[in-house]
């Protein structure tokens, strides 16, 4: 019998690690995760524009294949007029990277209803998003 090495989980490089959120890549896998934190409560938008245009910044630099965003954590509601701004300015990068894609949804409803609004327009761009309650689900599909 042979002795076999372990399976090493890919080790993320950490792009991004702030109070609201925390932006990693697996250059193994091609793979960003966006992981939102609780303190989201508190943001403005102002940090979330802030934020997402760094997001941006290292999806155009290393242009990941498939994405993890989990915003199980997200506590933030975004309003119609952020939703535009978003799609003007994050949505087109991130549709020319990560056509794979994995949404934890958040507890939060209201922030919940706001971000499956967005995502309901990105169906019809071609992207293949899939909803999921667990992380590890989430990777499985994915990888």
């Amino acid at each position: 019998m042979e002795n076999q090495a372990p399976i090493l989980e890919p080790v993320p490089e950490v792009l991004l690690d702030h109070p609201f959120l925390r932006i990693t890549f697996e250059a193994g896998n091609e793979l960003v995760q966006m992981t939102w934190k609780p303190a989201t409560q508190d943001m403005t938008n102002a940090d979330l524009m802030e934020l997402t245009l760094a997001f941006r910044a290292h999806i155009e630099r290393l242009r990941p294949k498939v994405g993890i965003f989990d915003m199980r954590e997200f506590c933030f509601p975004i309003s119609p007029e952020m939703q535009e701004w978003i799609d003007l300015n994050i949505s087109p990068a991130e549709k020319a990277t990560c056509r794979v894609q994995a949404l934890l949804l958040p507890k939060d409803e209201i922030a919940s209803m706001s971000l499956e609004q967005l995502m309901e327009e990105d169906q019809t761009s071609g992207l293949r998003i899939r909803v999921f309650e667990d992380l590890a689900t989430a990777r499985e599909w994915l990888l």
